[in-house]
């Protein structure tokens, strides 16, 4: 029975850092909803075989946030620019732009170590993805093109955003990134177990000055013993046979 219990206390304090692992994911989203690109943002532009031209960055200024893009080239100059590389620099910009996307990143444009683009849509593609969590990122959404733009806060969006909920313009994400999401869970239900053995502690130590049973609070004082008769606290084999 006290195994039983143990593990029902264990998985309960796991849901418990779930849900607060989800719940700091989405409080740092809605407090800080656009990071700066800032001085550690990295860029990296190549040719494709097909005559695209693709951009790739990962940028990041704020702990817990990491946001990558993938996006067709439209200005003429750098696709010409791009095109006039040595096939040696294109290869090593392709190998830099696959380096760039992290294992939780949408791998759709990143074939077998080049960049292949996707068809079949009438707008410049854009593929991107972005994750949150702290102390680990845990949680993340994907952007993919769409046909229809979407009108946000007086602009055009022309991303759709999948794994996440919109609210007040801010894209709250819960595609789990699974290694930082048992960590981080882990941790905070580390946490609220520690809490809670704390607790228990003051409470029975209150009980026994009280003269009550530490375990479920039955009044031992009036009746002058030393073990609890409800629970069987502190009850000894021979008690509890006779």
């Amino acid at each position: 029975m006290r195994t039983r219990g143990l593990i029902r206390r264990l998985l309960l304090c796991f849901l418990v850092g779930a849900v607060m692992n989800l719940g700091l994911a989405w409080l740092h989203t809605y407090l800080i909803s656009q990071p700066d690109v800032g001085e550690r943002s990295a860029f990296v532009g190549c040719a494709l075989d097909d005559g695209t031209t693709w951009i790739v960055g990962r940028f990041w200024d704020v702990p817990g946030v990491v946001s990558v893009t993938s996006q067709r080239v439209a200005d003429a100059r750098l696709r010409r620019r791009m095109s006039d590389l040595s096939d040696e620099e294109n290869a090593a910009r392709r190998a830099r732009a696959e380096e760039l996307l992290p294992h939780w990143a949408p791998r759709t444009i990143i074939t077998a170590g080049t960049l292949t683009a996707r068809r079949g849509t009438a707008v410049e593609m854009v593929e991107g993805a972005q994750a949150r969590g702290l102390p680990l990122l845990s949680f993340r959404c994907v952007y993919g093109p769409v046909t229809r733009p979407r009108t946000w806060a007086g602009h055009q969006d022309r991303t759709n955003c999948y794994g996440a909920v919109r609210v007040g313009g801010c894209d709250l994400p819960f595609l789990p990134i699974w290694p930082g999401f048992l960590i981080n869970s882990v941790l905070f239900g580390a946490i609220v177990l520690a809490f809670w053995g704390f607790v228990r502690m003051i409470v029975r130590a209150a009980r026994r000055e009280d003269g009550l049973c530490p375990s479920c609070g039955y009044d031992l004082a009036s009746g002058k013993l030393d073990s609890c008769p409800e629970c069987g606290w502190n009850r000894t084999s021979d008690e509890g046979d006779a």
